[in-house]
């Protein structure tokens, strides 16, 4: 978290920003379908922080990396303009 230091006392600038990116993020996963949303939070360690590769996600969801990836991307692709619309 950054901090401005203003004389004697320190004003934590990021926390709310930090915390509506959250938010934001998480409506945005919301538009996506279950199998898109899975797959990017487990490609992008968005559930427990650890970043699955194509073949692990793959291997979960029973079709082959390929696909994967062509799933993620398209998720991807849907996630962008919902996420850079001015609020």
């Amino acid at each position: 978290m950054a901090v401005i230091r203003k004389g004697d006392y320190e004003l934590p600038i990021c926390r709310f920003t930090e915390e509506e990116q959250r938010q934001e993020l998480k409506s945005a996963l919301k538009k996506l379908t279950y199998r898109e949303r899975e797959m990017v939070k487990l490609r992008y360690g968005l559930s427990d922080g650890y970043t699955y590769t194509y073949r692990e996600i793959s291997h979960i969801f029973k079709c082959s990396t390929e696909r994967c990836r062509q799933i993620i991307s398209k998720a991807t692709k849907k996630l962008k303009p919902l996420l850079e619309q001015p609020k």
